[in-house]
């Protein structure tokens, strides 16, 4: 330790050697230690406490570094030691071959921990598990050892803690969430149609028929037929080219919430939909940002609009679908342009990708780097 006094003022500077045998000068200064407040004497005990302070701080900061950059494969071993005292050894045995053979097998043994654990890495390795077609039973206990782990990490300070609830809730069996993974959304079937045909059943409108623009939004911000109705013009930004889907309105004008809260969401869409809507506002002559999109003073029953859709598939020549196909044909578009699920995920707001997955499995495909901006009318 060597004190220095300048202007009146005390400083002290120490030598720090870390764990890894380096060694850093370090430099302490505090506006209250000051030559008329204290004697060097004095001063001696307070550096003393402000150095130890330090080196606590320093060792600290050390112990963060190190348990970053220390690997799946060191911490699962940790693991195990920890876990022995209260596991049988074959059990002991059973929780090396999870963690290794599938988190390690998935992400790499020499991989951080901290890279590795995320809530996106375990939905990711949730559907990695999934792939491998294992049977419910070792899906359940890779997840539930896998859980174990982020428990022990959680309580060795090595991952955050609120981060690990998100992280655990997400590892679930797909079999187990079939029933939610469904989700409200119907089976696809023949459910949808591609853009070549979307813009065959467009082109039977009148260019100024609001149910046009109607199935024209449906489409491309995938909604609902209640959120379709329930869209208002300052629900959408031109400057970010996003559309906030808000609420849901049945055709009595009872306002709602979305069918899910995830439902509640805004996403981007193609920047031509701004056009198109303003094109629309000029013929409906719509007057304020709050006006609803569609029928704001009409009844349009949901018998009305299904009729419709179906009386102009007829005359496209087009097999007929659902209001709930657009969002169907809208997943297919944006796979068979190269978007994957996770990208399908957010622009259709499903609560988890294992609804996308489950429902559009059949068309997954690899993802390109084009953006939801850029797709093409």
């Amino acid at each position: 330790m060597e004190i220095k006094v300048a202007n009146g003022r005390y400083s002290v500077r120490f030598y720090f050697k870390g764990r890894n045998g380096d060694r850093k000068r370090v430099q302490l200064s505090d506006r209250r230690w000051t030559t008329s407040s204290m004697k060097k004497k004095e001063f001696e005990l307070v550096a003393n406490q402000a150095i130890a302070d330090k080196i606590k701080e320093l060792e600290s900061e050390q112990d963060e570094e190190t348990k970053e950059k220390v690997s799946l494969a060191f911490y699962i071993e940790k693991f195990l030691g920890f876990d022995e005292t209260m596991s049988r050894g074959t059990t002991i045995e059973s929780k090396r071959t999870r963690l290794r053979n599938y988190l390690g097998t998935c992400f790499g043994l020499d991989r951080s921990v901290k890279e590795i654990f995320t809530t996106q890495n375990m939905m990711d390795f949730r559907m990695y598990v999934a792939s491998l077609n294992r049977s419910n039973e070792t899906s359940s206990h890779v997840f539930s050892t896998t859980k174990q782990f982020i428990d022990y990490l959680t309580a060795q300070k090595v991952i955050d803690g609120a981060e690990s609830v998100a992280m655990k809730a997400s590892l679930v069996s797909l079999r187990k969430r079939d029933e939610e993974a469904v989700g409200g959304e119907e089976d696809v079937g023949e459910n949808f149609w591609t853009k070549d045909e979307i813009d065959r059943f467009l082109a039977t409108f009148d260019k100024d028929d609001p149910y046009r623009f109607f199935f024209y939004i449906s489409f491309w911000c995938a909604t609902r037929i209640g959120e379709t109705l329930g869209l208002k013009f300052s629900d959408f930004d031109s400057e970010d080219n996003t559309v906030s889907i808000a609420r849901s309105r049945n055709t009595h004008a009872k306002i709602g919430a979305t069918k899910t809260s995830s439902s509640k969401a805004r996403i981007t869409i193609p920047k031509h939909v701004f056009q198109h809507l303003e094109e629309y506002r000029a013929i409906i002559k719509a007057t304020s940002d709050d006006d609803y999109l569609f029928f704001p003073t009409i009844h349009a029953s949901r018998t009305t609009i299904r009729r419709i859709l179906a009386e102009h598939a007829d005359k496209a020549e087009l097999h007929h679908i659902t209001p709930h196909g657009f969002r169907h044909s809208m997943a297919s578009y944006l796979l068979a342009n190269g978007f994957d699920y996770m990208d399908v995920c957010k622009y259709l707001r499903h609560a988890s990708p294992d609804i996308t997955l489950k429902v559009y499995s059949h068309w997954i495909r690899k993802k390109n780097a084009k953006g939801f901006d850029e797709l093409s009318e």
